[in-house]
């Protein structure tokens, strides 16, 4: 239901220039109806500034004019039960969808009860079948064991070896620029000379 710019800002507490200035910026959207006649949706209101609620309107001397000073108490019951019927209809669907995920989630929640059923069933029947077949596979483990041990001493072995000679080679090219720079340090006299 469409409202007028006052009523507007009565249903959601604001003033008129702050509604003006939303609509302005694109923050709440509008309609025009006939000449420039600018009317704004309840559930716009309600998703720009919240709840929205109704205010008694003062009572004003007379001769003073205010932006709310239009309403009379027939509207305000009429405005109260659009508002209610669109929180109504919000929550409905918002209820609807929360069952609708409700239901996919216990979907796949059976899904993954039903697998993980399944997976407990296979390894309980490759444990029966282990068990009758004690003896024959437990040698043939120990050798793969052993065999995995004996390369993985000798890769250590290799690498340790490997990083002593880097090492080695680090120290002889260091003492090399040493002697290089030494050399390229020595005056003229002294290299042709000694």
């Amino acid at each position: 239901m469409n409202v007028s710019i006052t009523k507007a800002a009565q249903l959601s507490g604001v003033s008129r220039t702050t509604l003006y200035t939303d609509m302005n910026s694109g923050k709440l959207t509008f309609q025009i109806k006939g000449k420039n006649k600018k009317t704004i949706d309840v559930s716009e209101l309600e998703r720009v500034y919240g709840s929205l609620s109704i205010v008694d309107t003062p009572k004003v001397p007379n001769g003073v004019k205010t932006e709310q000073s239009n309403f009379t108490n027939k509207e305000q019951p009429l405005t109260e039960l659009v508002v209610l019927r669109e929180r109504i209809s919000l929550f409905e669907k918002h209820s609807q969808q929360m069952t609708e995920q409700y239901e996919s989630r216990i979907e796949n929640l059976e899904g993954s009860l039903s697998k993980a059923q399944d997976g407990y069933n296979n390894v309980t029947k490759l444990l029966e079948d282990k068990n009758q077949e004690k003896g024959s596979g437990a040698g043939e483990w120990e050798k793969s064991l052993k065999a995995l041990e004996n390369r993985l001493a000798n890769q250590e072995k290799v690498s340790k070896e490997t990083a002593e000679k880097e090492q080695k080679i680090i120290r002889q090219n260091r003492a090399l620029k040493k002697a290089l720079d030494e050399e390229r340090n020595k005056s003229f006299f002294k290299k042709l000379f000694g």
